[in-house]
């Protein structure tokens, strides 16, 4: 299933690079970032959703009450989280420098 990769020879592993989509058929959708805690609900469909951190930020990302990812991004690098939500299911990011995000629908 097509979605973002860091490098191809690398799926699978968290990368210090720019999210890049691979697949042609749906390349996901940027989502808005709010404010600090911001809180992401998916629509009426699955999604994967991918959380950027950005360099030299502390970013969370929970669901459910419960912390899945805690991310402390080095200078200069970029640390990724991703995360399934059910219809309807969402998840809060917290950070301190603004995030990238992006839903990925099948």
């Amino acid at each position: 299933m097509p979605g973002p990769t860091k490098d191809p020879s690398r799926v699978g592993e968290v990368a210090d690079a720019p999210l890049v989509f691979t697949g042609a058929q749906n390349p996901g959708a940027g989502i808005a970032v709010g404010a600090s805690p911001f809180t992401y609900t998916a629509g009426a469909q699955v999604e994967n959703v991918y959380v950027q951190a950005a360099a030299a930020a502390t970013t969370t990302v929970a669901k459910k009450e419960s912390t899945l990812a805690n991310m402390v991004t080095p200078a200069a690098t970029n640390t990724t989280a991703s995360v399934f939500l059910a219809p309807g299911e969402s998840i809060v990011v917290t950070y301190t420098v603004l995030p990238v995000m992006i839903a990925d629908r099948p």
